[in-house]
């Protein structure tokens, strides 16, 4: 119960929240930037190579997608857990990482060649294994809370 206290001292939910909705709109105007900045610099007449523009589109489509996750997560708000210190913060965490990695993403990762787009999937991976976090904290409080309930209809006081 002490290094949960620890945890909860070290991360301040409030401002992981506000860190995530910063983030988020950072990521939203990064998206707009890097919106100019493909009409300007990737015309199609200039690119010839169609593997090459769908990456980068697809890494431009993946930081709005990122931005919007982050933005959302701001209001998100898990359920209560032994558990839920650690799997907020990983949570939050990682949607900021992979914010991070998708606009490397854009920057450098795009070959021409579709199965070298490692940044892009790690910035993917990021985000939906941050999903997948936040999903297995409230599945977990939904089973303990269904099983102190039957727990307290077999055994009333």
């Amino acid at each position: 119960m002490k290094r949960s206290g620890e945890f909860n001292n070290l991360f301040d939910k409030q401002k992981m929240n506000k860190y995530n909705l910063y983030f988020g709109l950072l990521l939203f105007v990064c998206f707009l930037c890097s919106g100019f900045y493909l009409e300007e610099y990737f015309k199609p007449q200039n690119i010839q190579n169609l593997t090459l523009r769908m990456e980068i589109r697809a890494n431009h489509i993946y930081i709005l997608f990122v931005s919007l996750l982050n933005v959302l997560s701001f209001k998100c708000d898990l359920s209560k857990g032994k558990l839920t210190p650690f799997f907020e913060f990983a949570f939050r965490i990682m949607l900021i990482l992979s914010g991070i990695v998708a606009i490397y993403a854009f920057m450098y990762n795009h070959h021409g060649n579709l199965l070298k787009r490692d940044w892009t999937l790690l910035s993917v991976v990021l985000s939906l294994s941050s999903i997948a976090i936040f999903l297995t904290n409230e599945l977990i409080c939904i089973f303990v809370k269904k099983s102190e309930t039957n727990r307290q209809q077999d055994f009333p006081k």
